[in-house]
């Protein structure tokens, strides 16, 4: 979910353990992300590809790691969760036309299908309203999402469904394959989450001077 408070929650695991290692959402260094939301029709599709192949990249240097070095790695946002966002474009939004969808998820199908599921998934629980306040409060702070503000509340909102029909598909996969170890999935309710943790997160950069500026072995998003 958009500014549910992911980047925070890693931040806060790392806080607690230094030992764990962090992959961040890609999206901050996005250039297609203003693009996109100013003309989501042209830009959709490009910009899925291309977050696809960073959040792939991130996906198996975590896998690297946590099976050749035994490191325990969260990623911030992970390959498999990609899906949400096409499907929403398609699906909902029509930013993203019939063939290129279908062109999209065979592509996603096989890579995923491919890849070590993860050991644990967290999914923190947002409702729409809530996100888009966050929106509203790290664009002040940060003038390069000053364009999420863009953003409407259904778009949110079908987001949230995405999202939950995914944890749905993935946890049937993972009861149907015997193979491999269960993915554990857990849901935090996070419309009020961690303030300490959000305050903490602030005030670190007014005291660096970078007010415009805030970011909020397993495999873990």
């Amino acid at each position: 979910m958009i500014a549910a408070g992911k980047t925070t929650y890693c931040k806060e695991e790392i806080r607690k353990d230094p030992n764990k290692i962090m992959f961040p959402e890609p999206s901050f260094e996005n250039p297609y992300l203003e693009k996109f939301y100013k003309n989501p029709k042209k830009w959709a599709y490009t910009m899925q590809k291309y977050l696809f192949e960073i959040r792939l990249d991130f996906y198996k240097q975590a896998v690297d790691l946590a099976e050749k070095e035994g490191k325990y790695c969260i990623l911030d946002t992970s390959v498999q969760t990609d899906w949400t966002y096409a499907y929403l474009n398609y699906y909902y939004e029509g930013n993203i036309c019939k063939s290129d969808f279908e062109e999209y998820e065979k592509n996603y199908k096989m890579i995923t299908k491919m890849l070590r599921k993860p050991d644990k998934v967290t999914y923190l629980k947002c409702e729409a309203k809530v996100s888009k306040k966050r929106i509203y409060v790290r664009a002040k702070l940060n003038k390069q999402l000053d364009c999420e503000n863009l953003i409407k509340l259904p778009y949110l909102e079908n987001q949230k469904t995405c999202i939950e029909l995914l944890l749905n598909l993935m946890n049937l996969e993972t009861q149907s394959d015997c193979k491999c170890t269960p993915t554990i999935f857990v849901t935090k309710n996070w419309d009020d989450f961690g303030k300490l943790g959000f305050f903490r997160e602030l005030i670190s950069y007014f005291l660096k001077g970078l007010i415009t500026i805030w970011n909020v072995g397993k495999c873990i998003f």
